[in-house]
């Protein structure tokens, strides 16, 4: 007997009452269960198996043990484990899964047996059964769903194309997939050939939901007309030229032939050539057929139709001989037309030499358009203006594979019917003497003489492309084909060239194109005649540029023609693209701020004085005044344009109307704002940036001239952001060839001259008032400082001391031929690291400039006089220039900074001390540092190397005894049809506050992230605390001056008990000696989905 694996915990029984077993020996006599099937399971009858076995095993409540079966636990206690005595539940359950089993394997047959011989249960093997058929039934079933979708009629007859189709639905119904009635009908239409197009129309457009039955009915109506008519196209009596069938043969197929619904469905209309009819036979052909002997024409005056329906309405000659005629006939149609008739369908192709009839003849001066053909064709050496003998070895090939010889070839010009003065040329126009109709290449025509065509139902047109005016318009002749009345040549008699044209053509070997129209061509199916000798030369010489290509053709003597253009090449299109040339914008603006050029420079390779990295600056089209904010991130663009609009709109007294900058990622957050103020957005295209030259050049015109400031006063590189304010300081009071009158853009916006006293030469040596900051009355008055430009918010200039703080004054004396800052700043005070100036360095370096901050501040009453500079802090404001808030506007006037030493004659007062004066007490000034942990302790990967080292085996073996102490787990056999999850060893190195190590930790976490919802767990929870409850706390301890300390329960979080059966492997490193054990979890571990809700209820205990 084999031993089912035990279980911690009871299942539910199944008791004898409600598990009615197929009975066996004589009780299965008796319900007649031994032969209850009539079949064997195989690899073809699943379905109608599958079929009988549910019926029986519903019939006797059998489903719960194959689907989810519940199978109790083999073994009450561990003695019945070690003395091998199942329970009396599972002996009950064993009999009856046996005896299931057992019929099951009775259904099968030789073939399917295989398939369960690893099978035990019944269970098992209804599992794999079904498993092994569903992929089975369902790769059959695409493979039938393809088969049906590209079944096609081919050689086949209706009756076999239908019987086809219907066997494969059958199979597919047999495999359990159903085929609507609609899915047939579309199945059998889509795999008919092309000459039942016209059949596919009529039964979509007459039937909402066609039946299988009707199309199917309808199919073979269809396939005996098609035989009438090949038989009466095959009698001798047909016409050689059979595009021409005869008036007898015409009246032969008339609607009055065919059954009732035979002549509803067929419409001339549907069987032009190559189904180039609108579709529209079934209300036609209905409309006719009920309107016979009520109705006259009154273009034909016939008796069966009405005008709009005339077959003459576009044909004035032959409504007038139609009137002459007699009315007899079911429907009013050109003589000799049968709709039926397709040439390249059931005939076979004509000798096009044959002798033609007197109505060739009437008829073949006109022009028929073929839009299959590459040249023009015409059997009258007349319609050749310049002709020139053809002796090359090139034919023109027609649809039975037979060549027809080029007598020669030439050109034709002739003048619009509709527009006498334009006149129409007939390019490479070959002359074939057996042909019987001229041909007009309708892609050559059309690219000759730029020219576009249009066909109608019952007419064609010519139209020019550029005026769409009509230069030529044709007709449907009475063989169904689009003709054009005969051409006025300018002149008809043919003129032969020169012995050195002629010489050159005769020895130039030609590739002909091809067409490929059998309808239209009169049977002619590929045109071989000389290609475009310039094109061939074209790609011959590498592609080379049209100038070139037409001086070698002239200097070898080689006709072409000069309608060629390179711009038509594709391959040239492909390896030559380059930018077109953009002409400079014409647009002329009246007055400021109607367009705003905007861009954002950046990032720069370091951050500046104040920290930025950006700029953003504003040019208006009308002056050129250019306004600039440096940004520290792309994303302060949007706060940056804000202050602009704010300062245009109150400063100005004006709105911005458009705003043109690229569509870079910093300008996508504008659209909201300038869409809400009415601002048009214009964006540049993708990598133009031309498109936006004017900013882009302002960016190259600033750059370049702060450059050259801070080089000129040897200056350090991270002073840009101040050079740059500069630099558009003085670049709006320059004047410019841009601005009318050569004006500066700030005239122009002003209506004013700017006052050019204040400028002074940027980083010169200047002389500040600075009596204001002095701390004692035998301080200097002033100190060199370099200057660094006008300050944008004061009447005064920016002023760097050599303890690196800047002052804002307006009383400075200047030496404008005297640079400081190398001496105020002497490099041997310079990091290496630092950023040098240009004139020193090569490569930028950064200079650590630190300013001090005034110990005290005074009332700001004694910042109003002109007389007392200003201090800018060294910390930066968002945005371009320090803000005024930013400002320090209160001068010391008590307890004064400790002033440098007194300078020597003709000598500067040495840099800054070192030394902190600051009441602060710092770490620093203590020498209470704390140690320095260069390393920390490195945290194992995995267990195997954990277990190497004593200290996380040490770690590990703590956690699992609390582990086994808290009676977390009990290790049983895995039942079946469970899964066991993972679990995994984490491993943590907790430090003291110094960072020195406090303890190895080691915990046991399970993989949670395996478990299944419903099945693993029910419900989960996450305890979290309130963030004011922890700040009530606090406050009270701070209030009545509690200790606060934390207390760490050790795995108190493992506490929970589980409601669940959750099964989890083996820890790794402390497996058993049975490794087919696992552990079955009695309490929550870290990881678990239930852990957090487990643990409340344990502590609310």
């Amino acid at each position: 007997m084999e031993e089912a694996p035990s279980m911690a915990e009871t299942a539910p029984h199944i008791s004898d009452s409600t598990a009615n077993l197929p009975p066996t020996s004589k009780e299965s006599t008796k319900t007649g269960l031994t032969h209850s099937l009539t079949i064997k399971l195989d690899e073809k009858n699943y379905l109608l198996w599958s079929q009988q076995v549910n019926g029986v095993i519903t019939a006797h409540n059998l489903h719960r043990f194959v689907v989810n079966p519940q199978i109790p636990l083999q073994f009450d206690s561990l003695e019945d484990r070690i003395q091998g005595t199942n329970s009396t539940a599972y002996q009950q359950w064993l009999v009856k899964d046996q005896t299931l089993f057992t019929w099951l394997l009775s259904t099968l047959s030789e073939s399917v047996l295989p398939r369960v011989l690893s099978c035990r249960h019944a269970h098992e093997v209804w599992d794999k059964i079904h498993k092994y058929f569903n992929s089975v039934l369902k790769s059959r079933t695409r493979q039938l769903r393809s088969e049906l979708k590209n079944t096609k009629k081919l050689a086949r007859s209706i009756n076999e194309y239908l019987l086809r189709i219907k066997t494969i639905v059958n199979s597919l119904i047999a495999v359990g997939d159903s085929v609507s009635e609609q899915e047939q009908v579309d199945a059998i239409l889509e795999g008919l050939p092309e000459e039942f197009n016209s059949f596919v129309m009529m039964v979509y457009s007459r039937f909402d939901s066609p039946t299988v039955e009707d199309v199917e009915a309808l199919l073979l109506l269809q396939e005996a007309q098609f035989e009438k008519f090949k038989q009466e196209l095959s009698n001798p009596s047909v016409s050689a030229n059979v595009a021409h069938a005869d008036a007898q043969s015409s009246d032969s197929v008339n609607n009055q032939d065919l059954p009732e619904t035979a002549s509803e469905h067929y419409n001339v209309n549907v069987h032009r050539g190559r189904g180039r009819g609108k579709g529209k036979g079934r209300g036609r052909g209905r409309n006719q057929h009920q309107s016979q002997g009520k109705v006259e024409c009154q273009i034909c005056s016939k008796s069966n139709h009405d005008a709009i329906n005339c077959w003459y309405r576009y044909d004035p000659p032959a409504m007038r001989n139609n009137r002459r005629g007699n009315n007899a006939g079911p429907a009013a149609r050109p003589q000799n037309f049968n709709p039926y008739m397709r040439p390249s369908a059931h005939l076979a192709m004509p000798q096009y030499y044959a002798p033609m009839t007197d109505m060739d003849a009437m008829s073949s001066a006109s022009w028929y358009p073929d839009s299959g053909a590459s040249h023009h064709l015409t059997y009258n050496p007349n319609n050749l203006a310049y002709r020139t003998p053809y002796t090359g070895h090139e034919q023109v090939m027609m649809g039975n594979g037979q060549g027809v010889s080029i007598k020669s070839l030439g050109q034709s010009q002739f003048y619009s019917p509709n527009e006498p003065n334009v006149q129409l040329t007939l390019n490479e126009l070959l002359h074939v003497p057996n042909i019987s109709k001229n041909l007009l290449s309708v892609s050559k025509f059309a690219q000759d003489n730029h020219v576009i065509f249009e066909f109608h139902p019952y007419k064609c047109f010519v139209k020019s492309q550029g005026t769409r005016q009509v230069l030529l318009e044709g007709t449907v002749g009475s063989d169904g084909l689009y003709q054009f009345k005969p051409f006025k040549f300018v002149s008809n008699s043919a003129t032969d060239s020169n012995s050195s044209k002629s010489s050159s053509v005769s020895n130039c070997k030609h590739s002909v194109s091809a067409c490929n129209n059998p309808v239209s061509c009169n049977n002619v199916m590929s045109i071989i005649t000389p290609s475009n000798e310039f094109h061939k030369w074209h790609l011959r010489l590498g592609h080379a540029h049209t100038s070139a290509v037409r001086s070698i053709l002239q200097l070898c003597n080689i006709p072409y023609s000069n309608k060629f253009e390179s711009s038509a090449c594709t391959y040239c299109c492909m390896g030559k693209s380059h930018r077109l040339y953009a002409p400079t914008s014409t647009t002329v603006y009246s007055k400021p701020f109607e367009v705003v050029h905007c861009d954002l420079w950046g990032p720069a390779p370091f951050s500046s004085y104040y920290g930025y990295n950006y700029y953003i600056s504003f040019v208006d089209t009308y002056t050129k005044y250019t306004w600039i904010y440096f940004l520290k991130a792309k994303s302060d663009a949007l706060k940056a344009f804000t202050q602009f609009l704010a300062l245009v709109q109150n400063q100005f007294c004006a709105n911005i109307k458009a705003l043109q900058s690229d569509w870079g990622g910093e300008f996508r957050p504008f659209t909201e704002l300038l869409n809400t103020l009415g601002i048009h957005h214009r964006v540049t295209c993708p990598h133009t940036s031309h498109q936006n030259g004017t900013v882009e050049r302002k960016h190259r015109q600033i750059v370049e001239t702060g450059l050259t400031l801070l080089s000129h006063a040897s200056i350090p590189l991270k002073f840009w952001d101040h050079s740059f304010t500069q630099a558009v300081y003085l670049i709006n009071r320059v004047p410019s060839s841009a601005i009318p009158q050569f004006n500066s853009p700030y005239h122009a916006l002003y209506k004013s001259q700017p006052d050019y006293t204040q400028v002074k030469v940027f980083g010169c040596l200047c002389f500040p008032h600075l009596r204001p900051y002095n701390k004692h009355k035998l301080q200097f008055r002033s100190s060199p400082c370099v200057y660094l430009g006008v300050s944008p918010q004061h009447k005064g200039h920016k002023c760097l001391d050599a303890e690196g703080r800047i002052y804002v004054s307006k009383d400075v004396v200047f030496h404008e031929f005297k640079f400081p800052y190398v001496s105020l700043f002497p490099s041997s005070e310079i990091d290496s690291n630092s950023l040098g100036s240009p004139a020193q360095l090569a490569f930028p370096h950064q200079i650590d400039i630190t300013p001090n901050t005034l110990s005290n501040t005074h009332n700001s009453n004694s910042a109003s006089t002109n007389s007392s500079p200003l201090i800018l802090p060294t910390t930066a404001s968002p945005l371009t220039i320090p803000q005024i808030n930013d400002i320090i506007s209160q001068p010391v006037t008590t307890s004064p900074p400790v002033s440098p030493p007194l300078p020597q004659v003709a000598t500067f007062p040495p840099a800054i001390s070192n030394h902190n004066d600051h009441p602060m007490i710092t770490r620093g000034k203590t020498g209470n540092l704390k140690p320095k942990v260069f390393l920390s302790a490195i945290e194992p990967q995995n267990v195997r190397s954990a277990m190497t080292d004593p200290k996380w085996l040490q770690a590990m073996q703590i956690e699992y005894k609390a582990l086994m102490d808290n009676h977390t787990w009990s290790l049983v056999p895995l039942p079946p049809h469970r899964k066991a999850i993972g679990c995994k060893w984490i491993f943590r190195v907790k430090e003291n506050p110094d960072g020195t190590v406090n303890k190895y930790k080691a915990r046991l976490v399970a993989k949670g992230f395996l478990q299944t919802a419903g099945f693993d767990f029910t419900e989960t929870f996450s305890p979290v605390v309130k963030p004011i409850t922890i700040r009530i706390i606090l406050t009270l301890a701070v209030t009545y001056k509690w200790q606060v300390q934390q207390i760490d329960i050790n795995n108190a979080f493992l506490n929970g008990y589980l409601q669940e059966e959750v099964y989890m492997t083996q820890p790794a490193g402390f497996e058993s000696s049975d490794k087919t054990l696992v552990c079955k979890l009695h309490k929550s571990l870290y990881g678990l989905k239930q852990a957090p809700r487990a643990w409340v209820p344990a502590h609310m205990s």
